[in-house]
């Protein structure tokens, strides 16, 4: 079955996880990368984590508020360009962190987009231990197709090696439904 796991991470989490789920069942790989103004704070976090805490003018605080209101606002940033075709797959895997109790602004702009309809979808997210309606979110975004399998990883950081195996098995599971 052709797969594809499309992701969103703002730190290693998600990231680790859809590439471990990607590797178990030899499914193609998308990461939402933003562009634009929402790039310099994605890029402090993601490609060079261990700059954070001493980039000048870093604020945790600010950065949370930053993250908060990108999702209150309903925001849609700019995304790095990418080449996806749903017509290609049989099985779409989307995976987000949670933010502010819901799926991370990034996915905003990939669904407004890919325009997904008719396909079978599961779904991931990581969150700190609310989880809110990330979920549930997202699959009202993505109403017209069928989501046949969801989960969620919490606090991964700490569980990580677990998260990865568990990940793994069930990626090869939703091949089987």
């Amino acid at each position: 079955m052709k797969s594809i796991v499309i992701y969103f991470s703002f730190d290693e989490s998600t990231r680790t996880l859809a590439e471990a789920m990607a590797s178990s069942i030899g499914a193609d790989l998308l990461r939402l990368v933003p562009a634009g103004d929402f790039a310099r704070t994605y890029y402090h976090h993601v490609e060079n984590p261990e700059q954070i805490r001493s980039t000048p003018g870093y604020n945790s605080e600010r950065e949370h508020v930053w993250g908060s209101e990108s999702v209150t606002m309903n925001n849609k940033p700019e995304l790095e360009p990418y080449d996806f075709d749903p017509g290609l797959y049989e099985m779409i895997i989307i995976g987000t962190p949670v933010w502010a109790l819901t799926y991370a602004p990034p996915l905003n702009t990939f669904l407004e987009k890919a325009a997904i309809k008719g396909k079978r979808i599961a779904l991931f997210c990581t969150h700190q231990g609310i989880i809110g309606a990330a979920l549930e979110d997202l699959k009202k975004a993505l109403k017209g197709n069928e989501i046949v399998q969801e989960i969620d990883f919490e606090s991964p950081a700490s569980r990580m090696d677990e998260y990865v195996e568990t990940s793994r098995e069930w990626a090869r599971e939703l091949l089987h439904l």
